[in-house]
């Protein structure tokens, strides 16, 4: 029994991460991820991740904030005021004009997070003052889940996740 306990141990020594704090019982409270800033700024709040490619033409009510992609397995949720995680966008320049009007209409996320950088995405966060990052050290879609609480600074393109 204690070789298997070594064993296990030295298995995780070897695989866990610096930036991974385990709290007593085995809980992971916070993981930290480096990322490339698309558009500087700073927001924190709950995160609301798509686990598909995601595009904000034809699957965003524009005026409620609402995901409405029927293949989504976040749809009917909204994004005003949050966090959204992608994996990366898709389609074309719709995606600049229907997320731009999500800013005018003030139904845009407090900030993207994507692992691919998309530089329409990057226009319109800048147009709306959304923060965006991307390309990270680490998969987001792995490390981050709806409702965890997500702290963004993009000035220095950290990331900071508080595991719910």
């Amino acid at each position: 029994m204690v070789q298997l306990k070594n064993v296990l141990m030295r298995q995780f020594t070897e695989n866990s991460c610096d930036n991974v704090k385990i709290e007593r019982g085995g809980k992971m409270q916070k993981v930290t991820l480096q990322g490339k800033v698309g558009n500087k700024g700073y927001a924190e709040g709950e995160a609301i991740v798509v686990r598909k490619s995601f595009g904000f033409w034809g699957t965003v009510d524009q005026h409620e904030g609402v995901i409405t992609d029927r293949f989504n397995e976040a749809r009917g949720k909204s994004f005003i005021g949050k966090i959204l995680v992608v994996p990366s966008t898709k389609g074309s320049s719709a995606n600049w004009v229907m997320l731009r009007l999500c800013g005018r209409l003030n139904t845009n996320p407090k900030a993207i997070i994507s692992g691919k950088g998309d530089p329409l995405i990057v226009g319109a966060s800048i147009e709306n003052g959304t923060p965006y990052m991307y390309d990270f050290d680490k998969d987001p879609i792995i490390e981050i889940e709806t409702g965890d609480y997500v702290k963004m600074n993009a000035e220095d393109g950290v990331i900071e996740v508080e595991k719910r």
